[in-house]
């Protein structure tokens, strides 16, 4: 005997106040392509009596792409993640 599975996504919309269900098929929506390019350099510094320091500098989203974060379905608004972001950082070991 053999069982099939079957997966029915529910989508609310909201048509002129009224609440309504959107029945679709599974894996039919699909996101635009998404890409970024995050970057990091770290220097180690070795100090006296086994005390080193690292540095960091690092870019997330080098080149700034609107890469989608999630489509707001009852605004009908997409939203996208962090524009470019640099950051550093430091680490003292001892």
């Amino acid at each position: 005997i053999m069982i099939k599975k079957c997966i029915i996504f529910i989508t609310i919309l909201i048509l002129n106040s009224c609440i309504m269900n959107d029945y679709s098929d599974l894996n039919e929506g699909r996101l635009p392509d998404y890409h970024r390019l995050d970057i990091s350099l770290t220097k180690k510094i070795n100090l006296k009596n086994s005390t080193s320091m690292e540095i960091s500098l690092g870019v997330t989203n080098l080149y700034d792409r609107g890469n989608i974060f999630y489509y707001d379905r009852i605004n009908a608004v997409r939203i996208n993640q962090l524009p470019i972001m640099p950051n550093i950082g430091f680490n003292w070991s001892f």
